[in-house]
């Protein structure tokens, strides 16, 4: 077990994603990534997604 992961178990921190979708291909995906301006749709490259809502933390 690595050190970032026993940190996490120590403090209950699990790493937020969230969920975007994208208006040209309509493909709905999560990034880890909270900052819009760094997220590319997986499935096409658009840049310009939406925020969609926030997902549950990645277990």
């Amino acid at each position: 077990m690595s050190l970032v992961d026993r940190l996490k178990g120590l403090f209950g921190r699990e790493e937020r994603t969230y969920e975007y979708w994208c208006p040209n291909c309509e493909a709905t995906f999560e990034s880890p990534k909270a900052d819009m301006s760094s997220v590319h749709c997986p499935e096409c490259g658009e840049t310009r997604v939406r925020a969609s809502a926030m997902a549950d933390p990645v277990a």
